[in-house]
């Protein structure tokens, strides 16, 4: 509707402050998730094609890396993520993620993240695994085709806003 995508256009503009070298948006509609990325400054990015975007879930990105970062195939089905934070052992992970023939498209801290979670038996088990392996302060979102998953760290040093009109579940 007009509605979400003006709230999510708002949203995300307001967090500008961010970081302009990437911006991005991913939505659900009907299970189906559509994520865009672009070089750049929101404003000017997305003022003009927010029409693509619709359902009534989305997450979005503005800052230094290619985000939200989509994996369109896994054994969980397609999903977004967005990430903030610093991931100390980030380089031990892609390591590690090498060593077992795994290729990466970024090798940024989303990409590998995502890598961890879908090491689970389901998206709540991949979360669990992958912040038990990941050392830093961080925040996430991961758009899925049943919902927005927001974790934060384990010892919640990073900062999460959540805003919206569903329920929210701890995992």
């Amino acid at each position: 509707s007009s509605l979400f995508r003006k709230t999510l256009y708002r949203g995300t503009s307001y967090n500008r402050h961010l970081g302009i070298d990437w911006s991005g948006l991913a939505s659900s509609n009907s299970g189906l998730i559509r994520s865009e990325n672009k070089k750049g400054d929101f404003e000017s990015n997305f003022e003009q094609g927010m029409e693509i975007f619709k359902g009534c879930e989305a997450i979005s990105y503005c800052g230094t890396a290619e985000e939200p970062f989509r994996v369109k195939k896994s054994k969980f089905g397609s999903f977004a993520l967005c990430f903030s934070g610093n991931i100390i052992n980030h380089q031990e992970i892609v390591n590690d993620f090498d060593q077992a023939n795994h290729i990466f498209e970024t090798g940024e801290s989303a990409e590998a993240l995502a890598k961890l979670i879908v090491q689970g038996d389901n998206f709540t088990d991949g979360i669990k695994k992958m912040a038990a392996r990941v050392k830093g302060a961080y925040s996430l979102l991961l758009l899925t085709k049943e919902g927005i998953y927001a974790v934060c760290c384990p010892g919640g040093y990073w900062p999460l806003i959540i805003g919206g009109h569903r329920k929210f579940r701890a995992v």
